[in-house]
């Protein structure tokens, strides 16, 4: 039985055999790290945003980041795409989420009061 495979099949499989490689999950960190200067957690607690606002917001941030950064999220089915933020939303959580904590609690912010 043969298989004919898409581009866009191929580039997904290549990409979900590599996920938990240390080269991407060292780029992962990188555009978390880097979504710490885009997001910041002051807003969050002046404007009385609880704490999972924050960690979903650099989540998201750093899926979107990533998965443009390895696919061409244009040749993907919406329900493909779904999969595939769920899976690295998960990865986040995984192993980045007590950076995220940490930096959310270690950050001084000045009152406006």
């Amino acid at each position: 039985m043969k298989y004919v495979i898409t581009e866009s099949q191929e580039q997904l499989l290549y990409f979900l055999r590599r996920i938990h490689t240390e080269e991407l999950l060292d780029h992962l960190y990188d555009i978390i790290y880097e979504g710490f200067d885009y997001t910041d957690p002051c807003d969050y607690m002046s404007y009385k945003k609880g704490f999972g606002d924050y960690v979903d917001e650099i989540i998201r941030g750093s899926i979107e980041t990533f998965l443009l950064s390895y696919l061409d999220t244009n040749k993907y089915e919406k329900e493909k795409l779904e999969q595939l933020r769920f899976l690295v939303s998960d990865l986040i959580r995984q192993k980045f989420l007590r950076m995220i904590e940490s930096y959310f609690i270690e950050t001084e912010c000045e009152d406006d009061n």
